[in-house]
């Protein structure tokens, strides 16, 4: 009967909750993605054959979309957009926040649209939500 109590504290021991991904992301700068022409609409790839919809040329960088999303949100400006851009994750509100600030700069009027693709850590799904921030 000891041996037994001992086994099966030892095994209610070992086991652990899992352990999600820590938070990363990084900005994805290809010119080989397409625009999304709707405004306000949070872009969110989740797999290969939604991500090649969006690839315009054959060299696209690779995303392991079994650990990522693609994230994108367009934004405009009349000449040459260098946009300020931050992510983070809101664990007590289960949110990744993205934070935009435009920066239009030059004189030309010719419209400029930058999808601001950045890869994030993928979440399971409806356990977490997205807000994109828009600084202008």
């Amino acid at each position: 009967m000891k041996k037994l109590l001992l086994l099966l504290i030892f095994i209610t021991s070992c086991y652990k909750e899992p352990v999600p991904e820590p938070f990363s992301f990084y900005y994805l700068t290809n010119s080989c993605l397409s625009v999304d022409f709707h405004d306000d609409t949070i872009i969110l790839i989740g797999d290969e054959s939604e991500y090649k919809q969006y690839c315009l040329c054959e060299n696209s960088e690779k995303i392991d979309f079994s650990k990522y999303y693609l994230l994108g949100y367009k934004t405009t400006g009349q000449c040459t957009l260098n946009n300020i851009k931050d992510i983070y994750d809101d664990k007590e509100l289960k949110r990744y926040i993205y934070n935009i600030t435009v920066v239009d700069t030059g004189l030309c009027k010719s419209m400029v649209i930058d999808m601001n693709w950045v890869v994030i850590t993928r979440f399971p799904e409806n356990t977490y939500s997205i807000q994109v921030i828009i600084n202008k």
